[in-house]
């Protein structure tokens, strides 16, 4: 009898063992972002009440710095308003400095200004861009009444508008040599801002002046241009701005320094350890968008088909990454992502599943998933200058406008098949890429663009056509297609997956 004890005594700690063994492995399986964030204690009641007898002892407005950046907060986002006033896939949101209007610019080749908390259009105006939208900024200082935008055309323009809502003019104000996509603005700078496009090129334009400054063509270290996705100014330093495209390196300049004859004028670059020894093809990771933290210490950086990055900027040159965000998806298109929260507590980055996430910049976990898209892919997000709403845009001919008016804590029940069904699906692409051996980008390109065409004719129809990009500046379809799908990245129209 003690035989058999001792036998099923060994029988059962080797399934016991054998169980913590697979609860271990389903573990390390589990993507770290589905973890706990830490939670933010805080008491809207208590912070109102204490406003109320004056009993802050700081500024009013802590009130709303704390709103905003409260988790309770942020897990309690809905969607609230939608604009509904385009023909085309919406490229660019951008709210007003004070933060009563916002501005939405499409492949209609139109912008629309928005009374966003009445739902509606305060001012439809046709840009004179011939082709696709991409970017549109009201200029700080000018009492909401001068627009920037930049287009698919590589036209940078200027709209002046008049008090009684008429556009006085629409002039340009600079031109890329390809499509130019995003604008950088600093709220110290009324009449000054930067442009940058696919033909590598950054410009400093002065609405004061007829021509601009060519600041600086990006080269990667075999001195070839880079074509430029994105830029964006330091907050509190208006001389550095950092740049970024196709190429896995983000690059930070000082505009005093810059100059086209220095293969070296930039201050630094960063890539994430990850990817700097990639056997892939720049392309593969190209940077689709980047942002500075509130204070211009943080960078952070979206990688095509990869994660999120988050640098020390005040670091040296060349220097890893120190958080790394994952769960999303970005291969459809050019995802934006930004921060979000007074201080920018909070990554926020659309995706190719439609939904909106949300993570806690300090512990990486996810906090908030929202469906951002019924088409499938959310691109571009802008948090409000001041209140805790977040605007985004995607392949939805609208705007969606979230605020945190629910009831209830958003349910995470299924963010776990979610994020684990993007990561499947891109590694699955990833595998069969790499199976194949190290191929030339274009092959690489066609091969992306007929996995496109096979996922649609099994039921995805509804979403926008192929088009094959001719150079033709007149085109202002909705789709976004590209004569290189990676190689100029889904780039040349945004809104259409490569």
């Amino acid at each position: 009898m003690a035989c058999a004890n001792n036998d099923n005594s060994v029988n059962s700690t080797s399934e016991s063992s054998s169980d913590l063994f697979e609860d271990a492995v389903e573990r390390l399986d589990t993507p770290y972002c589905l973890g706990n964030a830490p939670y933010t204690r805080w008491n809207p009641l208590k912070a109102i009440t204490q406003r109320s007898f004056g009993q802050h002892r700081t500024h009013p407005s802590t009130l709303c710095t704390e709103t905003a950046s409260a988790h309770s907060m942020v897990r309690r986002l809905k969607l609230r308003y939608t604009l509904d006033g385009h023909q085309g896939c919406v490229n660019a949101i951008n709210f007003s400095p004070c933060g009563t209007l916002l501005a939405s610019g499409s492949d209609d080749l139109n912008i629309v200004i928005w009374k966003w908390m009445e739902q509606r259009p305060l001012l439809t105006f046709d840009t004179k861009h011939t082709s696709n939208v991409f970017q549109a900024r009201f200029m700080p200082e000018s009492d909401n009444s001068v627009l920037i935008s930049a287009a698919r055309d590589g036209l940078v323009r200027a709209h002046i508008i008049r008090s009684s809502g008429v556009v006085a003019d629409s002039r340009r104000v600079a031109l890329h040599k390809d499509p130019a996509h995003k604008l950088a603005v600093h709220r110290t700078l009324p009449n000054t801002f930067l442009s940058c496009g696919e033909d590598g090129l950054v410009q400093e334009i002065d609405l004061r002046t007829t021509r601009p400054n060519k600041l600086v063509y990006v080269r990667n270290n075999r001195a070839t241009k880079i074509p430029l996705y994105t830029i964006q100014m330091n907050p509190e330093r208006p001389h550095e701005f950092a740049a970024a495209g196709k190429n896995r390196y983000a690059y930070i300049y000082d505009k005093r320094m810059t100059g086209d004859n220095s293969e070296l004028s930039y201050l630094k670059k960063f890539c994430p350890d990850s990817l700097v020894n990639e056997n892939l093809c720049d392309s593969f990771n190209s940077i689709t968008c980047l942002a500075y933290s509130y204070d211009g210490r943080e960078l952070l950086c979206s990688y095509n088909d990869d994660d999120i990055y988050l640098f020390d900027s005040t670091h040296s040159s060349g220097s890893n990454s120190i958080r790394r965000y994952e769960g999303h998806r970005n291969n459809q298109t050019v995802k934006g992502v930004n921060f979000y929260g007074s201080h920018s507590e909070f990554v926020v980055s659309g995706s190719d599943c439609g939904h909106v996430f949300i993570w806690d910049k300090s512990s990486e976990k996810i906090v908030q998933c929202m469906d951002g898209d019924t088409a499938g892919v959310v691109n571009c997000l802008e948090q409000h200058p001041s209140a805790p709403v977040l605007a985004v845009s995607g392949l939805d001919h609208d705007v969606k406008v979230f605020t945190p008016c629910s009831l209830l804590p958003t349910s995470l029940g299924k963010l776990e098949h979610i994020v684990t069904s993007n990561k499947k699906e891109r590694d699955t692409e990833r595998e069969e890429i790499e199976a194949g051996g190290e191929i030339p980008n274009e092959y690489y390109i066609y091969y992306r663009r007929l996995r496109r065409i096979l996922r649609r004719a099994g039921g995805n129809e509804d979403e926008d056509g192929d088009n094959n990009n001719n150079n033709n500046p007149s085109d202002n379809s909705d789709s976004d297609d590209s004569d290189t799908d990676m190689g100029q990245l889904p780039g040349h129209l945004r809104c259409d997956p490569p």
